[in-house]
């Protein structure tokens, strides 16, 4: 999905300090996600050399133009807003976009269902670290940057009338913040810096069991990490009187991870590859599957290994550089 991608290249662009790749890596990171494009003025106030930055930006924005322009008819058009009627929404600003209702600011917050911070509570911790930033009284352009980027962001989320995403965990179109978030957390230090350890590891837990389990749960249900995700890494079933969307039922989706049988070659699940044929079986897995079988709590033991030795030399090594 464009949204790891795109924050990579937002990271990227504002503590590269060589201007010409970092305006290209803004304007790369536009050209697949059109809310990074704020970046490109923004974060070129925050540069000594602007024009550099900028003008290194334009290649990618000129072959998007040139892509929207052939596909779209127009150079500004938006590619959703020429989709099917169902995705538009009638008196929204280009059938998308309206006033942020109370139900989408709180839902793609803090709210059990899509929550940004509810999904990786560590995020808080860069509140935290941007006021020690602040008083540092240093590179505090970057610090505004950042803070603009995401209100942008959050902002352009909560108006958008499919502020939900569909089918996922936590606010998805937020991603792309998280990187900035993160330069704020580094500043975290004192007794904030065991509060961000510990939500730190809460965060990991929550993303590793959707991860396993299954990151495009049903858009149907209401606490998707309670009713759905932890139920089923932990016993295997979830319950049948959790609303999700049909065909999809908890009698079709069991096992501790890997249940999400979605075939690539199918819009619907189940419409080409019946349930329990081996094509939906193994739709989704890990390489530790073909060892303890399909669904097998056990099979997420060598992903657990690799990631504790790999925690470790990060560790020894942050440890050698301090």
């Amino acid at each position: 999905m464009l949204h790891v991608t795109s924050g990579a290249l937002l990271l990227f662009a504002l503590t590269s300090q060589r201007d010409v790749a970092a305006g290209l890596a803004a304007g790369a990171a536009t050209a697949m996600n059109y809310l990074c494009a704020p970046a490109i003025i923004i974060f070129a106030i925050v540069r000594p050399r602007k024009a550099r930055f900028i003008a290194a930006a334009m290649p990618p924005l000129i072959v998007l133009a040139i892509y929207q322009k052939i596909c779209f008819g127009s150079f500004l058009a938006i590619s959703l807003s020429k989709e099917h009627e169902r995705f538009l929404s009638k008196g929204a600003a280009f059938g998308l976009f309206r006033v942020p209702p109370l139900d989408a600011i709180i839902g793609v917050s803090i709210s059990s269902y899509r929550g940004f911070f509810y999904f990786a509570p560590v995020l808080i911790m860069a509140i935290g670290g941007a006021i020690l930033w602040f008083r540092e009284r240093q590179e505090r352009r970057q610090l505004a940057a950042i803070a603009l980027m995401f209100i942008i962001f959050f902002a352009v989320n909560c108006s958008f009338n499919g502020w939900d995403a569909g089918f996922g965990v936590g606010g998805r179109y937020l991603v792309p913040t998280i990187p900035l978030l993160a330069l704020a957390m580094l500043r975290c230090r004192g007794w904030l810096r065991p509060m961000l350890v510990t939500l730190a590891a809460i965060s990991f837990a929550i993303n590793f069991a959707a991860t396993a389990v299954d990151p495009q749960p049903s858009g149907t249900i209401p606490r998707p990490l309670t009713q759905y995700i932890f139920p089923l890494l932990i016993h295997g079933h979830f319950s049948p009187d959790v609303p999700i969307t049909a065909p999809w039922s908890a009698s079709t989706f069991t096992g501790h991870t890997s249940v999400n049988r979605l075939t690539f070659d199918e819009a619907i699940v189940f419409s080409r590859h019946p349930s329990g044929s081996s094509p939906s079986e193994w739709a989704s897995f890990n390489l530790g599957e073909p060892s303890f079988g399909a669904g097998d709590a056990r099979s997420l033991i060598p992903i657990a290994v690799i990631l504790l030795l790999g925690g470790a030399a990060i560790a020894r090594k942050a440890r050698a550089i301090a």
